[in-house]
């Protein structure tokens, strides 16, 4: 994985689902999902995901310590659901082949960023793997 922590920051990316087809049993629809590593609550009102040229902004929602949660465009908030925490976003479309996700705070700062490739999959499980 290339990628960076910044800031010491309590949020971070921790899976990346791009290729949903086939889906091996999860919803076939891209998500992400975050983690809280910090020992106290976070609140997402505010903050961004940013992917090639587009940005979303995060729900007023909070992370308790330790918590993980989904992250899904907003259609497919109930597909995820058996699944644990699943947050919406109004946008998320991310590329098959790879892409650079940064996750920025309410004052933009850069809080994790991280590139993904597909050249990260295992041979003869290009598809529908995390």
């Amino acid at each position: 994985m290339v990628g960076r922590l910044l800031h010491a920051q309590a949020v971070i990316i921790t899976e990346i689902f791009a290729d949903p087809t086939p889906s091996r049993g999860l919803p076939e629809r891209e998500y992400l999902e975050i983690f809280n590593r910090s020992a106290g609550r976070v609140s997402l009102s505010g903050y961004t995901l940013t992917y090639g040229t587009v940005r979303t902004v995060f729900p007023a929602v909070f992370l308790e310590p330790g918590e993980y949660a989904l992250v899904c465009r907003n259609p497919y908030i109930q597909e995820f659901s058996s699944f644990g925490k699943v947050i919406g976003l109004s946008n998320l479309s991310l590329n098959n082949n790879g892409s650079t996700l940064k996750l920025s705070d309410p004052a933009g700062t850069e809080v994790h960023y991280l590139s993904y490739s597909s050249s990260w999959y295992t041979p003869g499980r290009s598809e529908g793997y995390s």
